[in-house]
């Protein structure tokens, strides 16, 4: 889904989702010459969608070294330098995680729910909680689903269907 050049040219019941084998195959041939920024090594299919920016990385490189892969959309990724930033309207010394208690740091991906002005949370936590919850995903605060599933995904927080 992340890969920069990989497009879904089959139905829904094709291939895998979609993505047919033909164009699978056409990605990792590619990939073959892509060298991801963080470990060095090929195959770093994902690309910051930045035009400008020609980094390339492993999906599951970038997530630990601060990149941002949208769930939602055209499942777009930004790499650490090019990632949106998150306005977050309220004092950082009042960043607490609603589900740890604990203090949220600027480094920490911290994820703010528009749905509840006042709060934040560690990306970490609320990927964790929408991996437990699955279909009942809401928000812990409020219980708002529409616009804070929305705001999650773009933010990215995986979250099941």
């Amino acid at each position: 889904l992340f890969s920069s050049a990989l497009r879904q040219n089959g139905k829904d019941t094709e291939g895998i989702l979609g993505f047919l084998p033909s164009d699978l195959w056409r990605e990792i041939k590619r990939g073959e010459k892509l060298k991801c920024k963080h470990c060095k090594r090929n195959r770093a299919t994902v690309g910051c969608a930045v035009k400008q920016c020609k980094a390339s990385f492993h999906f599951s490189c970038g997530i630990p070294n601060g990149a941002l892969n949208q769930f939602s959309g055209s499942f777009s990724s930004y790499c650490s330098t090019h990632k949106p930033a998150v306005k977050i309207p309220i004092p950082q010394e009042s960043w607490n995680c609603e589900i740890c208690f604990f203090h949220v740091e600027s480094d920490e991906f911290p994820v703010w729910p528009p749905c509840c002005k006042r709060r934040v949370f560690h990306r970490s936590c609320i990927q964790s909680y929408a991996t437990n919850s699955g279909y009942f995903f809401s928000c812990p605060c409020c219980k708002d689903k529409e616009v804070f599933i929305r705001a999650m995904k773009d933010s990215g927080v995986y979250v099941p269907e």
